[in-house]
C-alpha cells in the first residue's frame, strides 16, 4: 500500500503512467497500490500532484516532531484520552 508514501510526496516513489488506450482489465485492483474507498457526496477524497516524469510536484511533508515528548505532555494526552476529549 503506497497510499501513505505518496501523500507524504516521499521523492523516492515515481508514479508510472499508463497510456489510457491500454487495456487494463486484466489489472486487479491489488497491483495498483491504493484500497478502493468509497467517498461521500460532495467529499473530494484523495489526490496528488505529480510532475509529467511522475516524481512529486511539492516538497516531501515530514510528520512528526523533531524533539521527546515531554512527562507533562504524555500526562496531559493521558487525561484527554480518559475524558475523550481527543
Amino acid at each position: 500500500d503506497s497510499e501513505p508514501a505518496v501523500a507524504y510526496n516521499r521523492p523516492d516513489l515515481m508514479m508510472q503512467m499508463a497510456h489510457p488506450d491500454l487495456d487494463t482489465s486484466h489489472i486487479g485492483n491489488i497491483e495498483v497500490g491504493f484500497v478502493g474507498e468509497i467517498y461521500q457526496i460532495g467529499e473530494e477524497g484523495f489526490r496528488t500532484e505529480r510532475t509529467l516524469d511522475g516524481r512529486p510536484s511539492k516538497p516531501e511533508i515530514k510528520a512528526g516532531i523533531d524533539r521527546d515528548i515531554t512527562a507533562d505532555e504524555v500526562e496531559k494526552m493521558m487525561k484527554e484520552k480518559e475524558n475523550n476529549i481527543l
